[in-house]
């Protein structure tokens, strides 16, 4: 199961890359780790825009697999919203300005990031 959960927080990373090269988007994906140790899979940065976004390979990710992400939002407030990427097949709000997605959303998420909209 680690070794399917690290795939596809891989794939995941891939697929934001290609969607990133594939409409010519100036911007770069990072991860992100707090000095206190925790961590966010990717960070998409587009001139002042941040998003950040777990990946949990599960099909019900819970309030509590955002922890990171409520972390990196307090710091960031730049950042307006955040995914998680999930084997979910329906959309979750998880938080406020949190929102759990089945993984084939990422590209229309994407999109809506791109284009300065809220999910």
């Amino acid at each position: 199961r680690e070794a399917l959960s690290f795939q596809f927080e891989s794939f995941v990373g891939l697929e934001i890359l290609r969607y990133i090269r594939a409409h010519n988007i100036k911007a770069n994906l990072f991860f992100w780790r707090d000095s206190d140790g925790p961590e966010v899979d990717w960070l998409i940065q587009k001139g002042d825009q941040l998003l950040p976004i777990e990946v949990k390979f599960k099909l019900t990710p819970r309030p509590s697999d955002t922890r990171h992400l409520k972390t990196f939002l307090s710091e960031y407030p730049e950042a307006k919203q955040a995914l998680v990427v999930c084997l979910s097949p329906t959309r979750l709000k998880l938080e406020d300005n949190i929102l759990a997605i089945p993984w084939n959303e990422l590209p229309s998420q994407l999109a809506d990031f791109f284009m300065h909209k809220d999910p």
